[in-house]
């Protein structure tokens, strides 16, 4: 499982790299239609960090075994006849760890933006049903001009940006107090390259991967560089096709005095005028100045290449978390005639306070000095005393789980051991906190304990399956 904070952690530093490798690569005299494919490619990157989780449990990895982390919280006790409670914890309340605190940071960010594109959403659909018909003798023409074999339909608006909207009904959405300027054909012809290029699919997508990063300072600042670059890549090539770019960055300027004037609330749609003031200036120095040179195909391939340096990174981390075949249980733990399970897995009474405690294991009755088997091969983590657990042995098997041996009176085994199912690897006892002989015995999957009595394959006790 890949930790929450190490993806946060990563998709913060993998933005951020994406965000000035972009940067980098648009500076001085580029393209407008290079640039936008640019900070597209760069904001498509975004999504490694999810395909590294997705891919997290085709990875194989041997990651080297710990000891079990000691979860009890307050002094344990054994007791034979009512139960052995090595490992107890009560029932106060636990503090939401970081990664779950960090989960629901994020699950309340995603929901924010969600609701604020549902919003926009409602209002591009009242726009719509407010909006009517037009027509324009030229709008064949230009729609061909600008790559389109159909001509999408002219709609008037009330105020505000003209745009395009729809993906299997094209529609181009402009002001009434518009319709009968000079301009009209520039503004057309703009949409039209939009539909053309593939943006009324690309930018809802550019926007979802923005949403899913939205705790990425870097963010804001990537999705402005593509509105901007995106209409600069428009008005580029609707110049081209008008062939009067003096005569464009005219209809540009005056459209942006009109619309400006009667600026709507945002809408989920790439707008001809976009509110910074800032973009309609370096739009306008886009198109009358020379034309740029184009960055080498080279550099973008050096670049991009360097900004895919951290992925060895990501993957070394993700593969700690594979997934690994199950190891299978061939011994019981413990043979004796009288051996049976005292306390089970679960809540139960303490016999001494009367209070409802957790008991993270199964106690097995039996007498001093009777073998404890190891059920399954593996490797010794522990092998010591550890403290109300008494001497403890702790073995880890090749598929991650890990065995918990406790209140032995001896251990057979050493730190390190590789051991084989059936191996001896010590003694019933009473070492720790306990009123009489027995074993308490724990299974743990990913750092949390398990039943032990409803593990696939495992023999508690001879004669006894779970």
């Amino acid at each position: 499982m890949i930790p929450v904070t190490w993806f946060i952690i990563f998709s913060l530093i993998w933005t951020g790299v994406l965000t000035l490798a972009a940067f980098a690569m648009t500076r001085g005299p580029v393209s407008a239609p290079f640039a936008h494919r640019v900070w597209q490619a760069s904001a498509g990157l975004m999504v490694v960090p999810w395909v590294l989780c997705l891919a997290a449990p085709f990875l194989k990895s041997a990651p080297a075994p710990t000891a079990i982390p000691d979860t009890f919280k307050s002094q344990p006790f054994i007791d034979v006849g009512a139960s052995a409670d090595a490992g107890a914890r009560g029932l106060d309340f636990d503090l939401p760890s970081l990664g779950m605190i960090l989960i629901a940071l994020m699950a309340i960010g995603w929901g924010v933006q969600a609701f604020r594109y549902a919003t926009c959403q409602m209002r591009l659909q009242r726009l719509k049903r407010a909006s009517k018909s037009a027509s324009m003798p030229q709008a064949n023409a230009l729609a061909e001009a600008a790559g389109l074999s159909k001509a999408p339909e002219l709609r008037l608006s009330v105020s505000g940006s003209p745009f395009i909207a729809g993906v299997l009904r094209k529609a181009v959405y402009v002001p009434a107090a518009l319709m009968n300027t000079d301009d009209l054909p520039a503004i057309y012809i703009h949409e039209c390259r939009h539909a053309a290029r593939g943006d009324l699919i690309a930018r809802p997508i550019e926007r979802t991967l923005c949403a899913i990063f939205w705790f990425s300072p870097f963010i804001r600042l990537m999705q402005r560089q593509l509105d901007h670059w995106r209409e600069a890549a428009c008005d580029a090539e609707a110049a081209t096709a008008l062939k009067d770019p003096v005569g464009y960055a005219r209809a540009l300027a005056r459209t942006a005095r009109m619309a400006r004037a009667t600026q709507q609330s945002p809408l989920p749609v790439s707008p001809f005028i976009p509110p910074r003031n800032k973009s309609l200036s370096e739009r306008l120095s886009h198109l009358l100045d020379a034309k740029p040179k184009q960055q080498p195909k080279a550099a973008a391939f050096i670049a991009g290449l360097s900004a895919l340096l951290l992925a060895p990174m990501a993957l070394a981390q993700v593969s700690a978390g594979s997934a690994v075949t199950l190891v299978e249980f061939t011994h019981p733990v413990t043979k004796h005639k009288i051996a049976k399970v005292t306390s089970a897995y679960g809540e139960r009474k303490d016999p001494f306070t009367k209070q409802l405690r957790w008991h993270n294991g199964t106690d097995i009755k039996g007498d001093f000095g009777d073998y404890v088997y190891a059920p399954a091969p593996g490797v010794v983590v522990f092998s010591d005393t550890k403290g109300a657990y008494g001497k403890t042995v702790e073995i880890a098997l090749a598929d991650g789980r890990k065995l918990r041996f406790a209140q032995l009176k001896e251990a057979h085994v050493k730190l390190g051991d590789k051991i084989r199912a059936g191996h001896k690897i010590g003694n019933i006892g009473a070492s720790g906190r306990a009123t009489g002989p027995h074993l308490h015995f724990e299974i743990w999957v990913d750092d949390e304990p398990v039943d032990p009595q409803t593990v696939k394959g495992l023999e508690l006790m001879k004669g006894w399956k779970g």
